[in-house]
């Protein structure tokens, strides 16, 4: 009996590592996969975005035009920030701290991430001429609620939320 219930506890544990192991795996292989199309897209936008706002044929190759050209100058700069963080580390991880050498990589980092705000507000900007007063209003009801998901935008010049549907 001692025997049986140590065969079938180790076949338990095997069959249950396999599954953990298999999902992990399976996981994994999905995160690469949407990352590795998230990079090489094709620049189009994502169809519930644009059933939300009703976009017409023009409207959505206008902003796709756009959306070609916003891609590279964001992957420069998210390089540029990714070597900065990458030094800024180096510089916390040696053991005499200097103080100066931070301060300096965190003004660039600074300066990077302001600019990458800019080009994305300017790209915003473009997209709002293209836009009708009501599709600008669901364009940045959605903004709003992505920069900000635990408010709900009521009251003063904020934009109420519209629901989704």
């Amino acid at each position: 009996m001692k025997r049986k219930s140590l065969t079938f506890g180790l076949i338990l544990s095997v069959a249950i590592n396999i599954g953990v192991f298999g999902n992990i795996g399976y996981q994994w292989v999905k995160n690469r996969d949407e990352k590795l199309r998230h990079r090489t897209s094709d620049h189009s936008l994502p169809s519930v975005f644009c059933k939300k706002l009703g976009l017409s044929k023009a409207q959505i190759s206008e902003m796709e035009s756009f959306r070609k050209n916003l891609d590279p100058k964001m992957e420069e700069i998210k390089k540029e920030l990714r070597e900065k963080r990458i030094q800024l580390v180096d510089y916390l991880i040696k053991s005499e701290e200097d103080r100066e050498k931070i301060n300096i990589k965190l003004s660039e980092i600074e300066f990077l991430q302001t600019e990458l705000q800019k080009i994305v507000i300017d790209h915003m900007l473009q997209e709002k001429k293209i836009l009708s007063a009501e599709q600008q209003e669901i364009f940045f009801s959605i903004i709003s609620k992505r920069l900000c998901p635990e408010e709900k935008h009521q009251g003063g010049n904020i934009l109420p939320m519209i629901e989704e549907r």
